[in-house]
């Protein structure tokens, strides 16, 4: 048992593990991020082999609730890089690299207050409708089985269109695509990205069919957009 004076991050790379946490036991699994508060006792256990990044921070407290929970961040596939870079800067004395230790600690606050208002957008559902969208969020870069993803959710799959329609203005398959489109849009902020790179990376092998859906989806195709949200930033900073 230790404890830290501010909120801590572990980002679970390889193994399942158990954090306890004050009376809490929260688990976690590849891809799991635990949220740690500051001030309260916890430990770390892992039946196996196990890494994991951590990163403590102040003064950004206000971003977040500050309970201790874990997170699910299979569908923000940058947390990790950006937790192994924070790790590596903060070894780096130059004044240059405080500054980029701000602009990437906001970037991973932002990212984790995002997922999780994902999160309790879900929860607000119709139950058989939270189930769907979690499986369609566990499997976003599969295709989707509509029979599978009936039983998944345990009603008729003409029933859970229905909620989907009702709920969202499309049906299931359709908002799997809008889920890969936001995620290419995330991924477009990153220069160093190519589309075939990002197409993959969303679930489309074809990266000249996932120009044509995106195009459509939003007027331009990605390049361009990708080119006038960078105008946009430079504005914002004039």
């Amino acid at each position: 048992m230790h404890t830290h004076q501010t909120v801590e991050f572990v980002f679970t790379v390889r193994g399942n593990l158990v954090i306890t946490a004050g009376r809490e036991a929260l688990e976690g699994r590849p891809g799991t991020l635990f949220i740690l508060p500051g001030n309260v006792p916890h430990d770390q256990a892992c039946d196996g082999p196990w890494k994991t990044l951590c990163v403590l921070y102040r003064h950004g407290e206000h971003l977040l609730d500050e309970t201790a929970r874990t997170l699910q961040l299979g569908d923000e596939p940058h947390v990790r890089g950006w937790m192994e870079e924070l790790c590596a800067l903060s070894q780096n004395p130059a004044r240059a690299a405080e500054e980029l230790l701000d602009g990437l600690l906001f970037t991973l606050l932002s990212a984790v207050r995002r997922a999780e208002q994902r999160v309790q957008t879900i929860e607000a559902l119709h139950p058989r409708l939270a189930d769907a969208v979690r499986y369609l969020q566990q499997h976003l870069l599969e295709d989707i089985d509509a029979q599978a993803l009936a039983e998944a959710s345990c009603v008729s799959y003409s029933h859970l269109s229905a909620l989907f329609r009702e709920r969202f203005g499309c049906g299931p398959l359709k908002y799997q695509q809008d889920l890969r489109l936001a995620r290419a849009r995330r991924q477009l902020l990153d220069p160093y990205l190519s589309i075939d790179e990002i197409a993959r990376d969303c679930g489309y092998e074809d990266a000249n069919y996932f120009v044509r859906l995106f195009r459509k989806a939003h007027g331009m195709p990605p390049g361009r957009w990708r080119k006038l949200q960078r105008v946009e930033a430079v504005r914002a900073g004039a």
